[in-house]
C-alpha cells in the first residue's frame, strides 16, 4: 500500500490526483494497482503523515517512541462530579459568573477533593482540571485565593440570601441550630478565644461557629463567634438573619438543651416564634416533684402534658434504656474482673490488709 502522486492530460488541461493504492503482482512481468481512496481533497498534512507512516512502517513503533513524550494528563471526574453538584444546589447561580465567583468555586471543588491550605490548592490545579472546568484562564496564585476569601467574606449575607430563595420555593418554618468549635495554632485571628475547647487540645484557643440548617438539614447560614462565647448567646443573631434576610414570619428554632434557656425563650416569645429543645434532668425533677408529670407517662407510646404555655412530649428511648443498661453491665463486669484479682493478691500476701484494695474497688 502507497500514495500515489499522479497527473493526467485530457482535453488539454493537466490534472493532479493524490491516490491511496495497493500495488500487487499478477504474473512475473505484470504489476497490477488497485486504487483504495481518492485523497486528492485531504488536508495536506493528513497526506503526509499517512505517506510518513506508510513508507516507514516497518520501523513506525521505535519513531514514535523516539518522538512521542507521555505525559499524565490532569485528573477530570471528580472536579465534574462536584461541579455538577454546585450546580444542582444553585451555588454557582448563588455564587455569580464573576471571576471571584469562578474562584469561590474553585476553592470549594477544593476543599471536598483535599482538605489543605491556600498552597496546596494551587499545587493540586497541577493535577486536576479545575480551571479548566470553571474557564479560569487567568494565573490563580495563592494570593488571588486569600482575596477571594475577602470577597466571600464581604458578600457573605448576600449569597446566604440569594442562595436561600433558590433552594426555597416557600419559605420554611422549622430551623435547626447547633454549634462547634475550632481550635488554632496560631495566635493572630481576632475572634481566637479561650473557652470551652469540644476538640479537647489543652492551651489552645478557639472559634465558636454557629450553623444554621432548614428542616431538611441543609445548611442556610453559618457565622463565627469569639471562642469565649457561651452557646445560647449565640441564638439571638441567628434569630434576626432568619427574620431579616430570609423574611421568615412563622419560625420554629430547634436547638438542644445548652442552646435555649430563658433569655432565649423570652426573645423567642416576644417575636411570637415558636421553639423545640430537651430540657435537662433537674428540669425534669422538678416537674416530677410538682406532679406536673409522673413516671407512668414515660410509656412506650408518646404522652402530651400542657401546662403554663409550654407543651411536654414524653416517651420513653428504647435505645438510651439499652445503652444505660449496656453500661452498667460493663462496669458491673469490670468490677467483677478487679475484686477476683484483688483476691488472688490477698491470698497471695498474708500481710495485705483487705480494706486497701476494698477502696479501689468501690
Amino acid at each position: 500500500m502507497h500514495i500515489d502522486y499522479c497527473t493526467s492530460k485530457q482535453n488539454g488541461k493537466i490534472y493532479h490526483s493524490i491516490l491511496l493504492r495497493h500495488t500487487y503482482r499478477i504474473s512475473k512481468n505484470k504489476v497490477q494497482h488497485k486504487t483504495l481512496l481518492n485523497l486528492t481533497k485531504f488536508p495536506k498534512e493528513d497526506i503526509e503523515a499517512l505517506d510518513f507512516a506508510l513508507k516507514h512502517k516497518k520501523d513506525l513503533p521505535s519513531i514514535l517512541n523516539q518522538k512521542l513524550k507521555r505525559k499524565q494528563s490532569k485528573s477530570f471526574g471528580a472536579v465534574f462530579l462536584i461541579k455538577q453538584i454546585i450546580k444542582k444546589l444553585s451555588i454557582d447561580k448563588a455564587l455569580g459568573k464573576s471571576k471571584d465567583g469562578n474562584l469561590a468555586q474553585f476553592q470549594i471543588i477544593e476543599r471536598v477533593i483535599n482538605q489543605g491550605s491556600r498552597l496546596s490548592a494551587i499545587r493540586m490545579a497541577s493535577q486536576h482540571a479545575i480551571c479548566e472546568l470553571l474557564g479560569i484562564v487567568d494565573e490563580t496564585t495563592e494570593d488571588s485565593l486569600y482575596k477571594n476569601l475577602s470577597w466571600l467574606t464581604k458578600n457573605q449575607r448576600s449569597i446566604e440570601k440569594k442562595l436561600f430563595e433558590l433552594q426555597h420555593n416557600s419559605k420554611p418554618e422549622i430551623f435547626l441550630y447547633d454549634v462547634t468549635s475550632s481550635y488554632f495554632e496560631g495566635k493572630h485571628n481576632a475572634l481566637a478565644d479561650w473557652g470551652y475547647n469540644r476538640d479537647k487540645k489543652k492551651g489552645k484557643k478557639q472559634v465558636i461557629a454557629g450553623l444554621l440548617c432548614d428542616s431538611s438539614g441543609v445548611p442556610i447560614a453559618i457565622r463565627l463567634f469569639k471562642g469565649n462565647t457561651l452557646d445560647f448567646n449565640t441564638v439571638s443573631h441567628q434569630l434576626k438573619q432568619i427574620a431579616c434576610d430570609f423574611g421568615c414570619e412563622r419560625i420554629t428554632f430547634v436547638g438542644d438543651r445548652g442552646m435555649i434557656k430563658s433569655k432565649q425563650i423570652i426573645e423567642l416569645e416576644a417575636e411570637d416564634f415558636f421553639y423545640i429543645t430537651a430540657i435537662t434532668k433537674a428540669q425534669i425533677e422538678t416537674l416530677l416533684n410538682q406532679s406536673i408529670i409522673n413516671m407512668s407517662l414515660f410509656d412506650s407510646e408518646i404522652q402530651e402534658v400542657n401546662t403554663g404555655g409550654i407543651r411536654y412530649i414524653l416517651k420513653q428511648n428504647p435505645l438510651r434504656a439499652e445503652e444505660l443498661n449496656r453500661i452498667r453491665d460493663e462496669k458491673k463486669l469490670k468490677a467483677e474482673k478487679l475484686c477476683k484479682a484483688k483476691n488472688v493478691y490477698l491470698k497471695a500476701h498474708n500481710r495485705a490488709k483487705p480494706e486497701t484494695p476494698s477502696a479501689k474497688v468501690l
